[in-house]
C-alpha cells in the first residue's frame, strides 16, 4: 500500500498556510476536491482573480524546477479554526543570487481588512528567511496604492525610493531583510542608481537586483 505523502504546513495564531503539492495543484480545476485534498470548507475559489490560471503557470515552473518547488508552488491561507480558504500567497521564483525573492497573492473581499494577509505574509517570511539562500524579500505595490503600502509599513518593510530607474514610474520597491544592515552585499550593485530606504532608522544605500524590477504586486488587505 502506497504510504500517503505528508501535508507540509506553516502555523500562525489564526491561520495555517498550505504549499500545494503537485498533485494537489493538478485537482486546481476541481475546488471540491482541492479542498477537500486540504481538509478545508468547500470553495469555490475560480471565480476569485486569475487564480486556476495562476495555479497553472506555477506548476509549470515548479516542475521545470523542482529543486526550489516550495518558491514556486502556491501557498494557500487558510482559516485555522473554520477550515475556510482565505486566500494565497507565491514567490515569483527561487531566490536569485543576490538572495531575493519577491512575493505576491491575494485575499478575498471576506477577509480583508482583518489583518490576515499581514499575519500570512510575517509568517510565509519567517519561512523564507530561515532558508540559507534568502536575506531579502521584495515587494512592488502601485504608487498610489496607500492600503499595500500600510501592509508592508507593519510588516518591516522599507520604502525604496528610486532615483533613476524609471521604467515602471507608477511601481514602487519595497523590501524587507532578513538582518539590519547599513549596506546590501555589493552582489545587489547592479547599476540601478542611489536609492534611500524611507521610515528606517538610518539612510541606507539599496541597489536591487535587475532580475526582481517589472513586476507587479497585487496585495489586498
Amino acid at each position: 500500500m502506497k504510504k500517503q505523502k505528508k501535508q507540509p504546513q506553516l502555523e500562525s495564531q489564526n491561520l495555517i498556510l498550505y504549499p500545494l503539492l503537485p498533485e494537489q495543484n493538478l485537482l486546481r480545476d476541481d475546488p471540491n476536491e482541492l479542498c477537500r485534498s486540504l481538509s478545508l470548507v468547500p470553495d469555490d475559489y475560480a471565480k476569485y482573480g486569475e487564480w486556476v490560471m495562476l495555479a497553472e503557470e506555477q506548476y509549470r515552473k515548479m516542475m521545470a524546477d523542482q529543486e526550489y518547488m516550495s518558491f514556486y508552488t502556491l501557498w494557500i491561507i487558510t482559516e485555522k479554526e473554520d477550515k475556510h480558504l482565505v486566500g494565497y500567497l507565491y514567490f515569483l521564483g527561487r531566490p536569485s543570487d543576490t538572495e531575493a525573492v519577491e512575493l505576491n497573492g491575494f485575499i478575498k473581499p471576506a477577509y480583508r481588512r482583518k489583518g490576515y494577509m499581514t499575519e500570512a505574509l510575517n509568517t510565509l517570511r519567517g519561512w523564507a528567511f530561515a532558508n540559507k539562500s534568502v536575506t531579502i524579500m521584495l515587494a512592488h505595490p502601485q504608487r498610489d496604492d496607500e492600503i499595500f503600502h500600510g501592509l508592508l509599513r507593519k510588516s518591516g518593510f522599507g520604502h525604496w525610493v528610486e532615483h533613476e530607474h524609471e521604467k515602471t514610474p507608477n511601481v514602487e520597491v519595497w523590501c524587507s531583510e532578513k538582518k539590519t544592515r547599513a549596506m546590501v552585499k555589493v552582489g545587489l550593485l547592479l547599476g540601478l542608481g542611489l536609492g534611500v530606504v524611507a521610515g528606517w532608522n538610518q539612510s541606507v544605500d539599496h541597489r536591487i537586483s535587475r532580475r526582481h524590477l517589472g513586476h507587479r504586486c497585487v496585495y489586498c488587505l
